[in-house]
């Protein structure tokens, strides 16, 4: 049995910190399979072996008084069920979105050397982040340090063949509509998927600002970036919001900009072979480490 971070988990025998019954949460999952939980009591376990647990509902009495029935009470309000979707990887380039998701690879926990694991002190909150781009736009599902799932997604022509510079001109509203449509369907794959396995989600949107050699009164000489690299990445945003209005504003950032090894390996080495299309030319994972920085600044922001 494999565990993600927000399963709910039940202890079958007594371990170091915890006794037999107590109920709580995967906070996260070592490389090699070690759990770290957090009981509804508020202790905190660290390297449970798998077989020490077993899957448990929430918000049944766990057995350890008035304040773990009040954490589960709470847990019950937003929701975590341990369902799970089904299963078909999305090849890249011209297949559809609309593709069932399949099962996400086991959590991996970051190097505690270079990129310590933040401390949960709740289920972490499933969140989307997704980067806007003129060319490229990625969205990643994050689930406390653990990237679920994720895809990189250009613009299409009619057929759904991936044409690079469809929107080089910012007025083919045309092909705008055609790559709108098509990452809001994959948004709306990831969202269900969420909240199908737990039970809620929170998405966020890079907002890109206009450059200041675009703002009034800014002498043209300083117009050096063209208005496709900025003013196409703000209508995706805005396109987003326009189907996710509750969706968290995060502001640029060099989001998706530190080294490599502070991000999760599914983000810097082989890319998982279950994940959504990557598009870009050249297979390049920048969007997807920036989408994941994202959602890590929308899902710490008050409920």
């Amino acid at each position: 049995m494999s565990y993600s971070p927000g399963d709910w988990v039940e202890l079958v025998r007594d371990v170091e910190g915890g006794s037999a019954g107590q109920r709580g949460w995967v906070t996260n999952v070592s490389n090699f399979g070690g759990l770290n939980i957090a009981l509804v009591t508020g202790a905190r376990l660290t390297s449970v072996d798998g077989s020490a647990v077993t899957v448990a509902p929430p918000g049944q009495d766990s057995g350890d008084g008035a304040c773990g029935l009040a954490l589960v009470a709470a847990a019950m309000a937003s929701g975590w069920p341990g369902g799970q979707v089904g299963s078909t990887a999305t090849p890249a380039a011209t297949t559809p979105v609309n593709q069932p998701l399949p099962p996400p690879r086991p959590p991996e926990q970051p190097d505690t050397a270079t990129a310590p694991a933040l401390s949960w002190a709740q289920p972490p909150l499933p969140t989307i982040g997704v980067d806007p781009g003129q060319t490229w736009t990625a969205a990643v599902l994050r689930v406390g340090d653990t990237a679920v799932h994720g895809w990189t997604m250009g613009p299409v022509d009619r057929s759904g063949t991936v044409i690079r510079d469809a929107l080089n001109e910012v007025d083919n509203w045309d092909a705008f509509a055609l790559y709108t449509a098509r990452l809001v369907e994959g948004l709306d794959e990831l969202a269900d998927y969420a909240r199908t396995r737990w039970g809620e989600v929170r998405i966020g949107i890079e907002v890109p600002g206009v450059p200041i050699g675009w703002r009034p009164g800014s002498p043209p000489k300083f117009q050096r970036l063209p208005m496709r690299d900025w003013l196409i990445p703000r209508q995706v945003a805005a396109a987003v919001l326009g189907a996710y209005p509750q969706a968290r504003l995060i502001r640029p950032d060099h989001l998706g900009r530190r080294p490599a090894h502070e991000y999760p390996a599914d983000l810097r080495g082989a890319r998982p072979p279950s994940w959504g299309p990557c598009e870009a030319r050249k297979g390049e994972r920048d969007h997807e480490r920036a989408a994941y920085d994202v959602a890590g600044r929308a899902m710490v922001l008050p409920r």
